[in-house]
């Protein structure tokens, strides 16, 4: 589903000629058409979002996506690059954006839930908040539990890849798993703990970018006189509640 500037404007010029009168489950007609917009924006942003965590190749050259990758995850390809291990660097991006594919199905019933949860308070604390304020809520509503529910299968994912035999192969020769063990205040790491390593902070980037692509497209789609539409129309109906 696709939320356009014109499409927003165009919902609210209908609601603010709709009676206040009370609806079913206590809402007024404006609360309820307001609560429905906010739904549609945080829809049509994840869904955005998710179709770049859906294709590996889009996954991979999105700006938003590269810039929130793990500090520690970009140490730890930094060492590797040092050490002359840039192709598994490569690899290791290449196996992250199949992993993200992969999370898609995990995540998106999760962030389906959290839209059809939100009440006429967070509403106005979206209203009220600016552009990007909807996805902010979201994130801050299932950042944790989504980076929870993806790991073990970013890790299966990444283990399927063979990860870890990579870094086994990489370590022969090297004194790569002391070097990276030293990025964690450890006298010693293995490859496991190194795969794992990847596996947690690859789930990081793969939820932190799905909301940054999610706000950059809220943010190009919504305006000043959406969101105060929004507070109006929900303003507008507490008395109901």
């Amino acid at each position: 589903m696709k939320i356009t500037k014109t499409f927003l404007i165009a919902a609210f010029a209908a609601v603010s000629v709709q009676s206040c009168d009370s609806q079913a489950g206590g809402l007024s007609s404006g609360t309820a058409n307001s609560l429905a917009v906010v739904q549609q924006i945080l829809t049509a942003s994840t869904n955005q979002g998710f179709s770049i965590l859906g294709n590996t190749d889009s996954f991979l050259t999105n700006a938003l996506i590269e810039a929130v990758i793990p500090e520690d995850l970009k140490k730890i390809n930094t060492n590797l690059q040092n050490l002359g291990l840039s192709s598994l660097v490569e690899k290791e991006k290449q196996y992250i954006g199949q992993a993200a594919v992969s999370s898609v199905a995990i995540a998106k019933p999760i962030v389906t839930q959290a839209i059809q949860e939100i009440t006429i308070s967070d509403a106005i604390g979206i209203a009220t908040g600016g552009k990007g304020a909807a996805t902010e809520y979201l994130k801050n509503k299932t950042q944790s539990k989504l980076i929870a529910a993806i790991q073990p299968q970013v890790e299966s994912q990444l283990q399927a890849n063979g990860i870890t035999s990579l870094i086994n192969n990489a370590a022969k020769g090297t004194n790569l798993l002391n070097t990276i063990g030293s990025i964690f205040g450890k006298s010693q790491t293995t490859s496991t703990d190194l795969s794992s390593s990847i596996s947690q902070y690859a789930s990081e980037q793969i939820v932190n970018g799905l909301f940054e692509v999610s706000k950059d497209y809220e943010k190009k789609n919504t305006n000043a006189n959406v969101l105060g539409n929004i507070l109006s129309g929900v303003l507008g109906g507490t008395s109901q509640q």
